[in-house]
């Protein structure tokens, strides 16, 4: 099944909207233009995206896609709800 198919499917059973890859990998830059002008706590929650973004990407060049239970529990662990990831 391809990437594309496997995110149709699983937003149709989860009724989430699974984001694609080409989402996941525009995430570092726009971390990066953000981060600039944020400090402390910020920065870390930025840290945070980019590091579960890398996550992702490299889950997906190993098939091998990411859970969104276990994505939205390490979101959670970073002490941000998922409604705060608006862009």
């Amino acid at each position: 099944m391809a990437t594309g198919d496997a995110a149709v499917l699983a937003t149709v059973k989860t009724g989430w909207n699974i984001p694609t890859q080409e989402d996941v990998s525009a995430l570092p830059s726009l971390c990066g233009f953000v981060k600039d002008g944020l400090i402390g706590t910020g920065r870390q929650i930025l840290r945070r995206i980019e590091e579960l973004a890398a996550e992702f990407l490299e889950s997906l060049s190993t098939g091998k896609v990411l859970e969104l239970e276990a994505l939205t529990y390490k979101l959670g662990s970073a002490r941000m709800p998922l409604e705060s990831l608006q862009y």
